[in-house]
């Protein structure tokens, strides 16, 4: 799908003169405009409050959240899913109070947050207009799918790593810390070699601390979502990192770098599996 000429054929769709511009169009791309299916939406009166908030990891709007009074907050979280609402609560370290709010006011609130996420930038392509791609999928996850993702994702360093740990009692010690999805994922990775490496993870001088374990695998699980990303156009990488945890965003720019094509398909091919994999499992 050719992005602009899509952008052609809603602006059309909505222009009271869209038979005279259409007259000024060569034949060949008329044709390929009419031929187009028109978005389910307008792009050039898209609300803001009708864009999904509940997509984002809940730690991008508390922040925001907690430059309000209390009651205020009760406001917004009132705007807001049932379910994403408690999960801020839990962010925020709240007990949610209900409070009447209208539709305009839900409106409102949610439009103004999105304000508030976006800022300075420049607003992202809405996502049916993103260029296809093979990473098309990882829009699709939820923010709670994507830390899972992340924590799958290290599980192939980890792999690599634990092949030449010769002290049980570490390896015990490592299994001990991994989540049931880690444990079942990573076993069936162990018996094959990794197919692609970023260096040792230096486990040997580990102290077998549970934090210090996790950062390690955090920042190996961003590494190989970030540069299978690397040739991603930059609004998918926003909705990406949106995805993640507000502090882990800085560390997916840091780590995109480009890697070879060969190197690329890999972690792409990894990234598309685990999502296949998570949404089986639910």
């Amino acid at each position: 799908m050719n992005p602009g000429l899509l952008i052609c054929k809603t602006f059309l769709e909505v222009s009271p003169l869209k038979k005279n511009l259409m007259k000024h169009l060569a034949v060949e791309e008329a044709q390929k405009i009419a031929a187009l299916y028109a978005l389910p939406f307008n792009i050039f009166s898209q609300n803001l409050d009708e864009m999904p908030l509940e997509k984002l990891h809940p730690s991008w709007l508390a922040p925001i959240l907690r430059g309000f009074s209390e009651k205020e907050i009760f406001l917004f979280l009132e705007a807001l899913s049932e379910d994403y609402a408690k999960a801020l609560e839990k962010e925020l370290l709240l007990t949610k109070q209900t409070l009447l709010l209208s539709e305009k006011g839900k409106k409102f609130l949610r439009k103004y947050l999105w304000e508030r996420v976006i800022g300075n930038d420049i607003p992202p392509m809405p996502i049916p207009l993103l260029p296809s791609s093979s990473l098309d999928p990882l829009l699709s996850v939820s923010y709670q799918e994507m830390d899972l993702l992340i924590s799958l994702l290290a599980m192939h360093d980890l792999a690599s790593e634990m092949r030449l740990i010769i002290d049980t009692k570490k390896i015990r010690s490592i299994q001990a810390l991994l989540s049931k999805e880690q444990s079942n994922f990573i076993r069936s990775l162990i018996q094959h070699k990794t197919a692609l490496s970023f260096g040792k993870m230096q486990l040997a001088s580990w102290k077998e601390d549970a934090p210090t374990l996790q950062t390690m695998l955090t920042q190996r699980g961003i590494n190989r979502l970030a540069k299978a990303c690397s040739d991603s156009q930059s609004s998918f990488k926003w909705y990406a990192t949106h995805l993640l945890h507000e502090k882990h965003a800085q560390m997916f720019y840091n780590l995109c770098t480009k890697v070879q094509d060969q190197a690329k398909e890999i972690l792409i091919d990894q990234v598309l599996e685990i999502i296949q994999y998570i949404k089986r499992k639910i």
